[in-house]
């Protein structure tokens, strides 16, 4: 199971107190990771070592042969003063890892496209088939068609924003690529914008701020953008723009965003560089046209799960769980169909409880499912 926000943060904060918090942590990287930290940029401010250090292990691919991740847990598993003097945390440090290890295990059990229970984690995915197919289009080219280097994900209140972030998070390592993701708000600023890519894919400092013409600044922290992609040929970006909706539409970021595009399209793809790909997630945003043509822009728009994809989604799981307990038998269809329509009122009930409660409508359906999954297909 992949690791949550909540964990990567104890990570950090751990990579901070018992890793890089020292006067050369240059030294102490290069002895843990000697063939990385030539491509790392290292600055004497430790807090932005942990950040980045704990970004591109979040972004490493557990389809690597030692992905980043599983190798910085397994420092930090090994340093003395966490082994010492930091009993609990090593604990969570060692479980950490046995779920990256499990994660890389059950990688490619499965079309990643297709997943209807995210390998490792345990977490369902239902229906977003418009989603999953546009992801499948900007990864595999179809002949004939352009490939499309702009997604645009929008829906009503309820569908659950942070739900296609987690089948963009899946994808990444089957796939082959790392993201940056940027959350905005009514306050964020291109500069703002910029500072967050800068911790998440950059190898050098901001670029210059001093440019009068605000139209030919944001161009030049665009292309600053672009080269730092070409600085590493060895990762392939994909940066996703979260809350879209709630950007202010006269903030500088959505020019930002929209140089961003533009920039992109006209990449060299020299020396084995691959052309970032651009996510804008949201519900009804108000960001103008990008600058590019309509064919390099996906637009889809998802809607809440309803009874009949909850249906199809129990009944192609139930019935791969049934066929791995039958091990080569002939599925009992009877029972499959009771077993389906039992665990579809289920979850209906379950999720009306919980959005009594005051849970997400999503995130109600999801929880639920993942409940009667533990029983019908444990």
């Amino acid at each position: 199971m992949p690791l949550d926000q909540h964990e990567w943060d104890l990570v950090c904060q751990l990579v901070l107190d018992d890793l890089v918090g020292t006067d050369n942590p240059f030294q102490v990287l290069k002895t843990y990771f000697p063939d990385d930290i030539a491509h790392w940029h290292i600055t004497n401010v430790a807090s932005d070592n942990a950040r980045m250090l704990v970004n591109l292990a979040r972004n490493s691919s557990p389809g690597d042969d030692e992905p980043l991740s599983i190798r910085l847990l397994g420092v930090l598993a090994r340093l003395p003063t966490i082994q010492v003097a930091k009993p609990a945390e090593l604990a969570k440090v060692t479980e950490y890892l046995q779920r990256l290890r499990a994660e890389k295990a059950a990688l490619y059990n499965v079309d990643p496209y297709q997943a209807r229970v995210l390998p490792g984690s345990g977490q369902v995915f239902i229906d977003r088939l418009p989603v999953r197919s546009s992801l499948r289009r900007m990864v595999v080219p179809e002949p004939g068609r352009p490939q499309p280097i702009v997604l645009r994900v929008i829906g009503d209140r309820d569908v659950g924003k942070s739900y296609t972030y987690q089948l963009i998070q899946h994808l990444a390592a089957p796939c082959g690529f790392s993201y940056a993701r940027v959350v905005l708000d009514r306050s964020s600023s291109a500069s703002d914008v910029m500072r967050e890519l800068q911790l998440q894919i950059a190898r050098d400092g901001l670029p210059s701020d001093a440019i009068a013409d605000p139209i030919k600044r944001l161009r030049y922290w665009a292309l600053w953008v672009a080269q730092q992609v070409q600085l590493t040929p060895e990762q392939w970006w994909w940066i996703i723009f979260d809350q879209c909706d709630e950007l202010d539409p006269g903030s500088d970021a959505v020019e930002l965003i929209a140089q961003l595009a533009s920039v992109v399209s006209e990449m060299s793809l020299a020396g084995g560089v691959r052309r970032p790909r651009l996510l804008l997630l949201g519900y009804d945003d108000d960001l103008a046209d990008l600058p590019l043509p309509p064919k390099q822009v996906v637009w889809d728009t998802v809607s809440p799960i309803g009874e009949l994809d909850l249906r199809d989604f129990f009944t192609v799981v139930l019935r791969e769980a049934q066929e791995r307990v039958a091990n080569g038998g002939a599925v009992d269809e009877t029972l499959l169909a009771q077993h389906v329509e039992v665990a579809l009122r289920a979850v209906i009930a379950a999720a009306q409880e919980s959005q009594q409660q005051g849970a997400c409508y999503m995130r109600a359906i999801a929880t639920a499912t993942e409940g009667v999954l533990d029983v019908y297909a444990g």
